[in-house]
């Protein structure tokens, strides 16, 4: 098992880089829709639907995750802490096979 320790000041850079981002994700995303969107209007030959099914999903993938995070950091804030947040942080390597431990 991964023991993760991590500095106060890094801890408080680490979630204000996090929240940045999160705010401006969505601004993101939607200048991605719509660069797709015009890609998939100008795209010659063949592949387009699936290209465009592909990229759809993963957008609907990337909202779900800064649906999530925003989330976090809401539901954090309106209890006077971030322990959404730290649950999302901590669980997220068991989803990809690791583990990790805060310290």
């Amino acid at each position: 098992m991964t023991t993760l320790h991590l500095l106060p000041e890094t801890g408080r850079q680490t979630a204000s880089t996090l929240k940045q981002n999160s705010i401006a994700m969505p601004d993101e995303i939607q200048s991605l829709r719509h660069t797709v969107q015009s890609l998939k209007m100008s795209w010659q030959g063949g592949g387009q639907g699936e290209f465009a099914a592909q990229a759809n999903s993963l957008l609907s993938k990337l909202q779900n995750q800064v649906d999530t995070l925003q989330f976090c950091w809401t539901s954090g804030a309106r209890h006077g802490n971030q322990s959404l947040l730290h649950k999302q942080i901590v669980s997220a390597p068991n989803r990809w096979g690791g583990s990790s431990t805060a310290a």
